[in-house]
């Protein structure tokens, strides 16, 4: 036995790598049968020289498992001993060995190479299947070891998620990649060939192995597995309940996709068949600085497997953690450059993400991280193309050739200024001289000369004649005896919300972000009725429903249930944003260590738990408003660039560590592109995931759905059929000593 103790206390780097090209005939699982495959050895033996020679790992810290072809035609076992071969005992006992033999804060990588499937599940207590669907019990994600057809036994998700939880609980950073089929097929295929000839036959047309084997059995115990169930390793309610620094998962597609193989070349070794997942990971990571941060990494192959494979890969866990070290790292969040054709980009943000013709983005390299005053721009760019949720832009200057997928493209310019901030300067009777001066110095602003994404119309006014002007004013200004500037969002001088600002220029900067904040929050789809959802309210008098003004009045720490319903024969995507009072937005679902959206099958719902809360900086007011916007898309699609966005008065909280790295870092990047100053940081409340959401929110519909119905999106250029939508809910969030008594119980209904 090797333990990292051997060492002293420096972490060390253990790997468990599974590769399996050859599966043994037989027919134990008749019609279900899994055929051979080509790349998943390779991807393994590439994996293991990168980690022996790139970072250091001890052979005797490296457990590999592998079936190949034997080159005696007429064999039927894999060329390899049988200890080595990749079958559910021995893929369980290499993980357990690790998990024995590692200390706390050592770092493990398991990478599973084969053919990946769904089957009936082993705890139909906890996975109910969809009860809109008749017949449909629930289902386990599986890996498929190499003597499956001969009755072998599959690794199933909620054993690999037992096994992952133990790992972290110990102390261990583990990364988990899984080059396989999960959903939708059961097989990894070739897009070149037929499918017939790379995947798994005789399943259902849901690719799902229904039957029930006596093989069909755990070593874990049911009640290990029935608490650990909640948890489907692959699909967005993987992992809940383990601590999201501990761990990073990348799967190679979605649900209902299928993970491919081609002739690809992987550091001077090809062409030779391997999984499009491992060349994108690997040939990115061997062009890659040592402190690149997961997301950076992962774009970067996102991208290179967005053209051959036709497959979307999926990221998990602590995304910001550095590769194979235990530490993590600032990440911008930006909008990334999927392809160029010569002297044009293609964006993945358009319409949806308020991207506009002639906006001017910034390029950065795409192993950059963190994006800050030092870092070199490649190039620039102008958007010439606005679709749904894509963009193109012209190359404009600089080092454009050094531009490639994956790169970072952030906003530098806006074309068009969406918002109109009205600005009120309130000269009052007990200004000071130095007051004035200053009120008397914003006034005389050339706005013309300063860059920026609002429109501010300033007037000049004493507070005694601020009547009849005819402008609806948004923010009247004054200055305190400290000489700041102030803002007010009413006539009531006494109280803002809002932090001072020490200069007119950082005062813009505010405006700025008040009308960046107030530009997402209006974004508006180009269809509003297509997508249900309902409101459970508690059953108390805390919570009322407004349907024709679509307002929530909720008291301080009530919790509500929000209901999605897919009404659509399309698979969709969802995202649930939150725009605080204090000007932040945050991202509330699916939650930071899931990925950015929620896929949601059609005939299935989603449900969110929702716990506002009152934030104690604002005691004394009647009550706050706040909005919750949701985007639905018809392909993957992230909205992480909103969450650079911060909050002006962050609550540090339970989310101290998220805050603290975006507040620190979102000044330096704002500093950079000079759009608006970071404040002091101030008291403030996010709303909560309330803990019974960690396992309500992903249930299925417990109601009957009507006949499913086409989704009427916008569609884009050649017929692609890419839409989206979205909708807000304004939500009146009330302290916990208000007085009300509000009847209104029942189940509130709305589309959108």
């Amino acid at each position: 036995m090797l333990s990292s103790s051997q060492d002293g206390n420096r972490p060390q780097k253990w790997a468990v790598l599974i590769g399996i090209n050859y599966y043994i005939p037989g027919k134990a699982r008749w019609p279900v049968r899994a055929r051979h495959l080509s790349g998943c050895v390779n991807d393994v033996e590439v994996v293991e020289a990168y980690l022996i020679k790139h970072q250091n790992v001890d052979r005797q810290r490296i457990r590999k498992l592998t079936a190949s072809r034997s080159p005696i035609s007429s064999s039927n076992r894999p060329l390899e001993p049988e200890h080595e071969w990749p079958t559910y005992a021995n893929m369980k006992l290499a993980i357990e060995r690790v998990t024995a033999d590692a200390n706390p804060d050592d770092i493990v990588y398991i990478h599973y190479s084969g053919h990946g499937g769904r089957a009936l599940t082993l705890i139909p207590n906890v996975k109910s299947g969809n009860p809109n669907l008749v017949g449909r019990p629930g289902i386990d994600e599986v890996l498929i070891p190499t003597d499956i057809n001969q009755g072998g036994r599959y690794l199933r998700d909620i054993e690999l998620a037992y096994l992952l939880k133990k790992m972290v609980t110990k102390g261990l950073h583990v990364t988990v990649v899984i080059d396989s089929c999960h959903s939708g097929g059961m097989g990894r295929n070739n897009p070149e060939e037929s499918q017939s000839t790379r995947s798994i036959q005789g399943t259902g047309p849901d690719g799902v192995d229904w039957a029930s084997h006596p093989t069909d059995v755990s070593d874990i115990p049911q009640a290990e597995l029935e608490s650990t169930g909640k948890i489907g390793i692959w699909s967005s309610n993987s992992t809940r309940g383990l601590p999201p620094q501990g761990w990073v998962m990348l799967s190679a597609c979605q649900p209902h996709e299928k993970a491919a193989e081609g002739m690809l070349t992987i550091d001077g070794i090809g062409p030779k068949p391997f999984g499009y997942l491992t060349y994108g990971l690997y040939s990115s990571l061997l062009k890659a600085p040592r402190n690149l941060a997961y997301s950076a990494l992962f774009r970067r192959a996102q991208e290179m497997m967005r053209g051959p494979g036709r497959q979307t890969p999926v990221i998990m866990g602590n995304i910001h953690r550095q590769m194979f070290l235990d530490s993590a790292t600032e990440t911008t969040y930006s909008i990334p450059v999927l392809h160029l054709d010569t002297s044009r980009l293609h964006l993945q943000a358009g319409r949806a993400h308020g991207v506009c013709e002639g906006d001017i983005f910034g390029i950065y390299s795409w192993d950059t991280s963190h994006i800050d005053i030092s870092s070199p721009q490649l190039a620039t760019a102008k958007v010439d193309v606005v679709q749904s949720i894509n963009a193109e832009a012209i190359l404009q200057s600089n080092n454009g050739e050094k531009v490639t997928q994956g790169s970072h493209a952030v906003l530098l310019r806006r074309a068009l200024r969406r918002v109109t901030l009205h600005l009120k300067i309130m000269l009052c009777s007990n200004t000071t001289d130095t007051g004035k001066s200053k009120l008397e110095r914003l006034n005389q602003l050339d706005l013309s000369n300063i860059n920026l994404t609002t429109d501010i119309v300033i007037e000049n006014t004493r507070q005694e004649n601020a009547q009849g002007s005819g402008i609806n004013f948004q923010y009247n200004v004054t200055v305190n005896r400290g000489g700041e500037y102030l803002l007010h969002e009413s006539d009531d001088l006494s109280k803002t919300t809002l932090p001072p600002s020490d200069s007119p220029e950082s005062l813009l900067k505010l405006l700025n972000h008040l009308g960046l904040y107030d530009h997402y929050r209006a974004l508006q789809g180009p269809h509003s009725t297509k997508i249900d959802f309902d409101f459970e309210p508690p059953p108390s008098s805390s919570f009322r429903y407004t349907p024709h003004r679509n307002v929530i009045e909720i008291v301080d720490g009530t919790t509500f249930i929000l209901n999605f319903l897919n009404k659509t024969t399309n698979f969709l995507y969802i995202s649930v944003f939150y725009f605080s009072a204090s000007r932040g937005i945050f991202r509330v679902y699916p939650p930071s260590q899931i990925g950015d959206y929620e896929e949601v099958d059609w005939g299935h719902q989603r449900e969110l738990d929702i716990r506002p809360e009152f934030p104690t900086a604002a005691m004394g007011q009647e009550f706050i408003v706040e909005t919750l916007k949701i985007f639905v898309t018809t392909k993957p699609t992230s909205f992480r660039v909103l969450e650079n966005v911060l909050d002006l008065n962050p609550k540090l909280n339970a989310s101290e560590q998220t805050l603290s790295r975006r507040n620190n870092q979102q000044q330096q990047l704002h500093d950079t592109l000079q759009t608006y100053d970071t404040p002091q940081n101030r008291d403030r409340a996010v709303p909560e995931l309330s803990d019974s959401s960690q396992s309500a929110m992903l249930r299925s519909s417990r109601g009957k759905i009507t006949e499913p119905r086409p989704m009427h999106l916008e569609n884009v250029r050649g017929g692609t059929g890419e839409g989206w939508q979205t909708k807000n809910i304004i939500v009146h969030i009330y302290p916990r000593a208000a007085d009300l008594q509000w009847s209104n119980k029942s189940k509130h209904h709305k589309g959108f």
